[in-house]
């Protein structure tokens, strides 16, 4: 039988606060990451704190893809707020309790639709000129559903960048590379993976590697070069710089 008890923790909340939260509408997920960084910065006193994907995801029982979708509708609506300084950096969030800045969500309309007997005109193709990426418009959403956000693949292409700066923020193959391996390896280690592959590029035998599909590709090749040349296993500790 759970016996809770305030003196062993609590969430100092104004029931003003509350009384907003329970008229807004977000989903149940969004709820669940809302608690989460909640209880990791009010819950301790602090306003704001640094948690990592791994660790919401571990909280809220998520996948980290349903976590990162979360986590950018929150930003959004500007329920939470998200600061990142470098490219190793753990996120830092914090909860906007200025409820009169929030987006609301918008209702659905449950009205029956009505019948529209006018005559419409056939859609015709509308061509679209398309954006062009460079590292100064990076963060342009491309139309491809990947589970990592953006920042976490930015990350990795910040990265490559370093040595190869014709690297292209936009291209689709680059980035569902780099959310393919962050969903096997996770972003801290893949991280440290994506240096080591391009510290050791100018090193004699080494795999050929300077975009995130070669390393996605080349990982066994990577795997087999280290522990040939280094003596070590292939892991996040043997591999940090």
């Amino acid at each position: 039988m759970a016996s809770p008890q305030k003196e062993n923790g609590y969430i100092p909340i104004a029931n003003e606060i509350v009384d907003k939260l329970s008229r807004y509408r977000i989903s149940g997920q969004e709820y669940q990451v809302l608690w989460v960084v909640l209880r990791k910065t009010w819950g301790w006193n602090k306003k704001t704190d640094n948690i990592s994907l791994s660790q919401l995801s571990k909280f809220t029982e998520m996948k980290r893809s349903q976590v990162c979708r979360a986590i950018n509708k929150l930003v959004s609506k500007k329920v939470l707020t998200s600061i990142k300084k470098g490219t190793t950096d753990i996120t830092n969030y914090s909860f906007n309790k200025d409820y009169e800045s929030w987006i609301a969500s918008p209702k659905k309309d449950t009205t029956s639709p009505q019948k529209d007997t006018r005559l419409v005109p056939k859609k015709g193709t509308i061509l679209v000129p398309k954006k062009i990426h460079t590292k100064d418009n990076k963060d342009i959403i491309t139309k491809d559903i990947l589970s990592a956000s953006a920042d976490e693949i930015n990350q990795i292409l910040d990265i490559f960048y370093k040595i190869n700066p014709n690297i292209n923020y936009g291209n689709k193959t680059s980035r569902k590379a780099i959310d393919w391996m962050i969903n096997k390896y996770g972003i801290d280690d893949l991280i440290v993976i994506t240096k080591y592959a391009c510290s050791v590029q100018s090193e004699q035998y080494a795999p050929t590697i300077t975009t995130p599909y070669q390393l996605k590709e080349k990982m066994a090749q990577l795997k087999i070069y280290h522990e040939k040349q280094k003596g070590q296993s292939f892991n996040s500790s043997s591999l940090k710089l």
